[in-house]
């Protein structure tokens, strides 16, 4: 009975682990994805904005 406990213990802890794994990654992988969106789109966008900016700057005044 103790090998078969053992068995089980093991199986058990092996699923357990790989579940909350494959859980963790796929709830990481969605948290970073929306947090990737949420926070770079808009310092994307600004950031291109600078770079229009400085560029129409440049080709404005091409002293500067």
């Amino acid at each position: 009975t103790l090998g078969v406990v053992n068995f089980w213990t093991f199986t058990v802890t092996i699923l357990w682990t790989f579940a909350v794994t494959f859980f963790w990654t796929i709830a990481e992988s969605f948290y970073w994805t929306s947090a990737v969106i949420i926070f770079w789109t808009p310092c994307c966008h600004h950031f291109m904005d600078l770079r229009c900016s400085l560029l129409r700057d440049h080709t404005e005044n091409p002293g500067i």
